[in-house]
């Protein structure tokens, strides 16, 4: 595991796991079959079975969140062979969750996050036309994070300001996530809705 692709990161003093993409500059493919260059761009509607505890986030908003015993009629409109599920399909520990498609986007724009994250949410005035905002971190880094999570928000609300009136039109996206990953090797990524940090 270096890094690249889908990252999976043991928490080192609570022993969770944590799962996130990393894809910039061209490492989509190491996820899914595709042409990995930026002027290629493609719709994504992601779907997911994962332990009921995680949260799981990607570019788009939850679309359907179904307990994976209800999900069989899921899999078959989806085309999606029941043996994938390395569980029993009656395994009340896991969930299916299926995401909006996202607008089309370049591949290394893509991500996914999951795991059992901790968050915070903004108290954003709607009426301002800020989207809904929340960052994501591991549990053992959230008493680190409160104390700036209001700062983060606002620092994010100031560049939407900036950007819209440099531009001229408003902020096109339903949601801002951003997930705080320390060991990620960019040091940030500007994925669409969903910037890691």
């Amino acid at each position: 595991n270096n890094g690249m692709g889908l990252h999976r990161f043991v928490d080192p003093e609570d022993k969770e796991e944590y799962l996130y993409t990393n894809l910039e500059p061209f490492a989509a493919n190491r996820i899914f079959p595709c042409f990995d260059q930026p002027n290629l761009k493609a719709t994504f509607r992601v779907s997911t079975i994962t332990p009921s505890d995680w949260e799981v986030i990607c570019n788009e908003n939850e679309e359907n969140k179904i307990p994976i015993a209800e999900a069989t009629q899921k899999f078959v409109e989806l085309e999606i062979p029941i043996l994938f599920i390395s569980k029993s399909p009656e395994d009340t520990s896991l969930i299916f969750r299926q995401f909006l498609r996202t607008p089309p986007i370049s591949t290394y724009l893509f991500a996914v996050i999951a795991g059992p994250y901790s968050s915070f949410k903004s108290n954003t005035n709607k009426e301002l036309g800020y989207p809904p905002m929340r960052i994501f971190m591991r549990k053992t880094l959230k008493k680190y994070a409160e104390a700036y999570a209001n700062e983060f928000f606002y620092i994010i609300e100031c560049g939407i300001q900036f950007y819209e009136k440099c531009f001229g039109f408003k902020f096109p996206l339903s949601k801002i996530d951003s997930i705080y990953c320390p060991e990620i090797n960019s040091g940030a990524m500007e994925n669409l809705s969903l910037i890691h940090i």
